[in-house]
């Protein structure tokens, strides 16, 4: 089905709503769009030692966070093989295949927000914008430890299902920050 071309009387009416969204810039809610007004200044020239200053702090604070905390979830994701060494498959009588999906329900929750869910997206965004991204992997990080000593008291496969499907919703928070950050 081919378009119709616009006629003169529909551009002009778009151009002079175009006018009037410039004479207001947070009409449409975009309080950010202001920036680019001037975009020339946005481009100017970085001083050398300014920006050996820089790199040095990112890789000082910042990338030794990132690591530290990927350490952390991937130890999180070897903790179920370290509990079924010691005997969680005995002690919390597990049969047949739970101890596979126990593994796999982790992978659900990872990719549920990560992935599939729009739902959790914009709540994680807004709040990233919000509080901030260091106050966000905070919380996160903190639910997360309170959600893994948690495990210590489950007593069943359904329980331990369940902590294990939130921590991987946690564990794509943070790892979703860190692409935003």
């Amino acid at each position: 089905m081919a378009a119709d071309k616009p006629t003169n009387s529909q551009v002009n009416a778009a151009s002079n709503q175009i006018g009037d969204a410039q004479k207001f810039p947070t009409a449409n809610g975009d309080v950010d769009l202001k920036m680019f007004d001037d975009y020339g200044a946005l481009a100017s020239v970085i001083d050398e030692k300014a920006e050996r200053r820089l790199v040095k702090k990112l890789d000082m604070f910042i990338i030794p966070f990132f690591c530290a905390t990927y350490l952390i979830t991937y130890i999180d994701k070897a903790t179920l093989s370290y509990a079924a060494i010691f005997g969680l498959t005995k002690d919390v009588h597990l049969v047949g295949t739970q101890y596979t999906w126990l593994d796999l329900i982790f992978n659900f929750g990872y990719f549920h927000v990560l992935y599939l869910s729009r739902q959790f997206e914009y709540p994680t965004s807004f709040a990233m914008q919000k509080f901030s991204v260091a106050k966000w992997l905070d919380a996160n990080i903190f639910v997360w430890g309170g959600i893994c000593m948690a495990l210590g008291g489950c007593s069943n496969f359904s329980s331990l299902a369940a902590l294990r499907f939130i921590l991987g919703m946690l564990e794509s928070y943070s790892t979703s920050a860190y692409y935003s950050a």
